[in-house]
């Protein structure tokens, strides 16, 4: 499965609500703002590095790019995706969750 994420995850609920449905071999793609999220040192930096045994943890580079975010800041393992890779993921992992805010 391909989990969206289009906020900045700051902990907690978020972490459990997210990671917490995710299964063995699904992917999480952080969008948006939630590239905000993958950044080394960042508050979910520690769980985003204990997932990554367990699921693919992705951020979209024109995202990551218009936030002024280098891919050399990121959390280590993260991959970084285009457009034509999200497509991909979206035809391979089908069904897509997302994760949502909107505020």
């Amino acid at each position: 499965m391909l989990h969206l994420v289009n906020y900045k995850i700051t902990g907690g609920s978020d972490v459990k609500c997210c990671f917490g449905r995710c299964n063995i071999g699904d992917t999480v793609l952080f969008i948006e703002s939630g590239v905000f999220s993958v950044r080394a040192g960042d508050a979910v930096a520690n769980e985003i590095e204990g997932v990554l045994a367990k699921f693919t943890i992705a951020a979209l580079k024109p995202d990551l790019a218009a936030r002024g975010i280098a891919e050399s800041e990121l959390v280590r393992g993260v991959q970084v995706i285009d457009y034509a890779k999200f497509v991909d993921l979206a035809v391979e992992l089908g069904p897509i969750q997302s994760w949502f805010s909107y505020w």
